[in-house]
């Protein structure tokens, strides 16, 4: 009781405190104290804290993704998310609040035990039309090397041939088909972030990016991570442009940051 208590008492300062470098601090100071815990964090939806993982304190205390969400709550009722590179799961959980029962959200995570946070957010947020994937995104179905990066920041895993586990990548028929089969004819919002992959995994996801019924796609750009892979931002521009999308910032912007591609100009 004591703890449910003060992880609410967190949550209700993590939303009404403005951004500053302290902010972060003492959250983690606070979970470490707590553990592993529900809190309801910055952007209104409850996250099992782990107080070791970076990744997952951001999803909690906000500030990294401040901009993207103000396009995710555009979704309405009744739409699709499709999440690839879920990790914990926020955008998924962010996401499954705006489309409702009647909606669909999709999430695809790789690491098994970033995995199990998604799933338990899921049920933490009661998120009915949710189906998550133990499994990365990629040009063809088979077992891939992983690099699962430092251990407190998951969300830096990546594909890598020098990886110390084997997760399953999906593609090809069986990605579209599961894809499809889920998202079926509704309005459809994708993000991508998979760590410097994102040029193979729009190309494995070219039925769903070019269907008229997917409207916005937001990916993650950084030419560091993309180098690892063969690509540059460039590629990424390029092939969204040629699939008739527009980006609201556009390359060049920062180093890292989130590009927002939309079919219409806004």
């Amino acid at each position: 009781m004591i703890k449910a208590s003060a992880a609410c008492a967190i949550g209700a300062l993590l939303r009404r405190l403005p951004q500053h470098r302290g902010r972060f601090r003492l959250t983690k100071f606070a979970l470490r104290i707590l553990g592993e815990t529900p809190i309801r964090g910055a952007y209104g939806v409850r996250m099992l804290s782990n107080w070791t993982d970076n990744t997952n304190l951001f999803s909690i205390v906000g500030g990294h993704y401040d901009e993207v969400f103000s396009v995710v709550n555009t979704l309405q009722p009744g739409m699709a998310f499709v999440d690839i590179g879920a990790n914990a799961g926020v955008f998924s959980m962010v996401a499954g609040r705006r489309v409702g029962g009647s909606g669909v959200v999709v999430a695809f995570e790789p690491q098994r035990q970033v995995y199990r946070y998604l799933v338990a957010n899921a049920e933490l947020n009661g998120l009915r039309s949710f189906y998550p994937f133990m499994a990365a995104v990629g040009s063809f179905t088979a077992l891939c090397s992983f690099d699962e990066g430092p251990h407190d920041h998951s969300g830096m895993g990546h594909i890598s041939k020098r990886g110390s586990v084997n997760v399953l990548q999906l593609g090809g028929s069986e990605l579209q088909q599961t894809i499809g089969t889920l998202v079926g004819n509704r309005k459809t919002m994708v993000k991508i972030d998979v760590e410097g992959a994102e040029a193979d995994v729009i190309r494995a996801c070219y039925s769903l990016l070019s269907s008229e019924y997917t409207e916005t796609v937001i990916i993650e750009i950084d030419d560091s991570l993309m180098l690892r892979f063969g690509y540059a931002s460039s590629d990424v521009y390029g092939a969204m442009e040629r699939m008739g999308y527009y980006p609201e910032r556009g390359p060049g912007l920062r180093p890292h940051f989130d590009e927002v591609f939309r079919r219409n100009r806004w």
